[in-house]
Protein backbone atom coordinates (compact mmCIF):
# COMPACT_ATOMS: atom_id res chain seq x y z
CA UNK A 1 0.00 0.00 0.00
CA UNK A 2 1.12 3.16 -0.92
CA UNK A 3 -0.10 6.41 1.04
CA UNK A 4 0.59 9.90 -0.65
CA UNK A 5 0.67 12.60 2.20
CA UNK A 6 -2.07 15.25 1.72
CA UNK A 7 -3.20 18.09 3.57
CA UNK A 8 -6.87 17.01 5.07
CA UNK A 9 -9.83 19.01 7.07
CA UNK A 10 -10.48 16.38 9.34
CA UNK A 11 -8.20 13.43 11.10
CA UNK A 12 -11.42 11.33 9.62
CA UNK A 13 -10.13 11.99 6.17
CA UNK A 14 -6.86 11.44 6.48
CA UNK A 15 -7.74 7.94 8.04
CA UNK A 16 -9.72 7.16 5.34
CA UNK A 17 -6.47 8.07 3.03
CA UNK A 18 -4.98 5.33 4.73
CA UNK A 19 -7.30 2.20 4.37
CA UNK A 20 -7.25 -0.22 1.22
CA UNK A 21 -9.55 -1.67 -0.70
CA UNK A 22 -12.61 -2.82 0.86
CA UNK A 23 -11.62 -1.30 4.10
CA UNK A 24 -12.47 2.19 2.46
CA UNK A 25 -15.31 1.01 0.94
CA UNK A 26 -17.23 -0.55 3.98
CA UNK A 27 -16.64 2.72 5.76
CA UNK A 28 -18.00 4.66 2.34
CA UNK A 29 -20.92 2.13 2.46
CA UNK A 30 -21.96 2.43 6.39
CA UNK A 31 -21.36 6.56 5.99
CA UNK A 32 -23.63 6.39 3.38
CA UNK A 33 -26.32 4.26 5.44
CA UNK A 34 -26.16 6.97 7.98
CA UNK A 35 -26.15 9.93 6.22
CA UNK A 36 -30.11 8.14 4.76
CA UNK A 37 -31.11 7.59 8.64
CA UNK A 38 -30.52 11.31 8.69
CA UNK A 39 -32.36 12.18 5.61
CA UNK A 40 -35.52 10.18 7.45
CA UNK A 41 -35.31 12.76 10.04
CA UNK A 42 -36.57 15.57 8.27
CA UNK A 43 -40.21 13.55 8.04
CA UNK A 44 -40.18 12.75 12.20
CA UNK A 45 -41.17 15.11 15.01
CA UNK A 46 -40.34 15.59 18.79
CA UNK A 47 -38.56 12.78 20.47
CA UNK A 48 -38.88 10.78 17.45
CA UNK A 49 -36.30 12.82 16.01
CA UNK A 50 -34.38 12.82 19.06
CA UNK A 51 -34.08 9.00 19.00
CA UNK A 52 -32.87 8.49 14.96
CA UNK A 53 -30.13 11.42 15.94
CA UNK A 54 -28.88 9.30 18.84
CA UNK A 55 -29.48 5.79 16.47
CA UNK A 56 -27.13 8.12 13.68
CA UNK A 57 -24.40 9.08 16.19
CA UNK A 58 -23.95 5.91 18.18
CA UNK A 59 -23.99 3.95 14.61
CA UNK A 60 -20.63 6.16 13.68
CA UNK A 61 -19.36 5.76 16.75
CA UNK A 62 -19.67 1.58 16.52
CA UNK A 63 -18.13 1.81 13.45
CA UNK A 64 -15.08 4.20 14.38
CA UNK A 65 -14.57 1.49 17.38
CA UNK A 66 -15.29 -1.59 15.28
CA UNK A 67 -12.44 -0.92 12.77
CA UNK A 68 -9.91 0.78 14.82
CA UNK A 69 -9.64 -2.07 17.24
CA UNK A 70 -8.84 -4.47 14.12
CA UNK A 71 -6.56 -2.32 12.32
CA UNK A 72 -2.96 -3.71 11.51
CA UNK A 73 -0.04 -1.57 13.28
CA UNK A 74 1.14 -0.52 9.74
CA UNK A 75 -1.74 1.37 9.12
CA UNK A 76 -1.65 3.16 12.61
CA UNK A 77 2.36 4.05 11.54
CA UNK A 78 0.48 5.55 8.79
CA UNK A 79 -1.96 8.28 10.73
CA UNK A 80 0.95 8.65 13.23
CA UNK A 81 2.93 9.70 10.51
CA UNK A 82 -0.05 12.12 8.56
CA UNK A 83 -0.70 13.49 12.19
CA UNK A 84 2.82 14.62 12.58
CA UNK A 85 2.74 16.78 9.66
CA UNK A 86 0.37 18.93 10.85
Amino acid sequence: MHVVPTRASSPQHKIINTLIGHQALNIRAKAHRASSLQRKEQRLTGHQTLNLNEYAWTQQLTTWTTWTTYMNPILWNNILQLNNMD
